[in-house]
C-alpha cells in the first residue's frame, strides 16, 4: 500500500497502477458483495494488503492453514495479455484437471483468460512465489494494464486501464473465489 499518483479521467485509471488496481478490485468486490462480507466475518476468506512488495519483500505475512488457498491479485502488461480480461498465473498446488475445469468454467461465462502453471521463470516472479515456497496452494490473478510508453513496462506513473476492464476483472475475481470455495 504505497502512495503513488493515481487518477481517473476520460473513462480510464491512470498512474502507477501496481498495486492500486488490485486494491481497487479487491475493495470494491468486498464492498459490493454482501456474501463475501459474511464469508470474511466467518473466517472463510481473508484479505491481506502487503506494504513492501515493490521493495522486494512481502512481510509480515498472515498465518494460514495448510488447506488455505492464496489468490495473489496483481497487474502486469505485455503482449501475452492482449485481448485477455485477466490471467491465472504461477498456479501451484492444484491438479491439472482442476485448473482446466476452472478455465473452462470461466470461459463458459465469457471471460477471456489464459492459465499458466508455475514453472520457475524469473520473468513471472511475484508474491505467489513466496506463498509457493511456504507450501500454500496459490494462483496469481493478473489484471492486464497498458504500459505508459512502449518501452517502460508497468512500473511507471502513466499506465492505464479502462473502467470496463476493471469491472470485468472484478467480476472474474468474484467468479474465481466462488469456484474455489
Amino acid at each position: 500500500m504505497n502512495n503513488f499518483l493515481f487518477e481517473y479521467k476520460k473513462g480510464s485509471f491512470v498512474g502507477l497502477l501496481d498495486n492500486a488496481i488490485g486494491m481497487l478490485v479487491c475493495n470494491s468486490l468486498l464492498l459490493e458483495e454482501p456474501n463475501l462480507c459474511v464469508l470474511e466475518k466467518k473466517g472463510d476468506i481473508g484479505l491481506f494488503f502487503g506494504d513492501s512488495e515493490e521493495w522486494g519483500t512481502i512481510t509480515p505475512l498472515p498465518k494460514l492453514k495448510k488447506e488455505d488457498i492464496v489468490i495473489v491479485v496483481d497487474v502486469a502488461s505485455g503482449p501475452q495479455y492482449k485481448g485477455m480480461d485477466f490471467t491465472l498465473e504461477n498456479i501451484s498446488g492444484f491438479k491439472p484437471d482442476r485448473i482446466e475445469e476452472l478455465k473452462e468454467s470461466l470461459e463458459w461465462e465469457s471471460f477471456k483468460l489464459r492459465t499458466k502453471v508455475w514453472d520457475g521463470n524469473p520473468n513471472d516472479e511475484d508474491e505467489s512465489w513466496k506463498w509457493k515456497e511456504l507450501g500454500q496452494k496459490v494462483i496469481s490473478f493478473i489484471i492486464p494494464i497498458e504500459n505508459g510508453t512502449k518501452d517502460t513496462g508497468w512500473h511507471v506513473a502513466d499506465c492505464t486501464i479502462t473502467v470496463e476492464k476493471v469491472i470485468k476483472a472484478k467480476q472474474g475475481l468474484k467468479r474465481l473465489i466462488n469456484y474455489l470455495l
